[in-house]
């Protein structure tokens, strides 16, 4: 991580030379406890809001809602791979009301919420979130993504506060939902 909280590309990695080797002999590369993969839960919604403090600080109407799970490893070139697939996949319903329209055809919007909780675990009665990127690279790795999606202009996309307290509200078109995992092995 870089002086003064920015993140950088290049300041986490993930894999190398062994993980490459293993990737070409059809082998599950090894990982190490609680290295990414960037996780994320990803709502179909009619609207969405997010509210710090009796503050609305985001809002929009249909879209994707995605709540992010940043864990150490991920990079931005791990967030590229998902924004390119939110802009793509087709979860939007076509006249004939199939899921075959992609969220920038049907004019949709994008919110992105920072979810450490992706990363908790139960190995006791109390969750431990130590599978998380800690705070300090999260906050800038987030930022970082919310920045680049941001000026993409795409779509547009509000995010919610890291490390705020904060009041999620949506309305799940469907409901659809679905769990994403970066997959280094594709």
């Amino acid at each position: 991580m870089s002086k003064g909280g920015n993140f950088q590309e290049g300041d986490l990695s993930t894999g190398g030379p062994k993980d490459e080797a293993a990737n070409r002999q059809g082998a599950v590369p090894l990982r190490l406890p609680g290295r990414g993969p960037m996780r994320a839960v990803i709502q179909r919604v009619h609207k969405a809001a997010v509210v710090v403090e009796d503050q609305t600080v985001a809002r929009m109407g249909h879209g994707l809602v995605v709540l992010l799970g940043l864990a150490p490893g991920d990079t931005m070139a791990t967030a590229t791979s998902l924004w390119q697939r939110l802009l793509t996949w087709r979860v939007f319903a076509d006249e004939s009301g199939k899921m075959n329209t992609a969220l920038p055809d049907c004019k949709g919007e994008l919110l992105v919420v920072p979810q450490f909780t992706l990363y908790g675990s139960f190995e006791s009665r109390r969750p431990s979130f130590s599978r998380a990127m800690p705070p300090p690279d999260a906050h800038g790795l987030f930022e970082a993504i919310v920045a680049e999606w941001q000026s993409n202009g795409t779509v547009p996309v509000q995010a919610g506060v890291f490390g705020a307290s904060m009041t999620v509200s949506l309305d799940n078109a469907g409901p659809v939902t679905w769990w994403w995992e970066h997959d280094a092995t594709r």
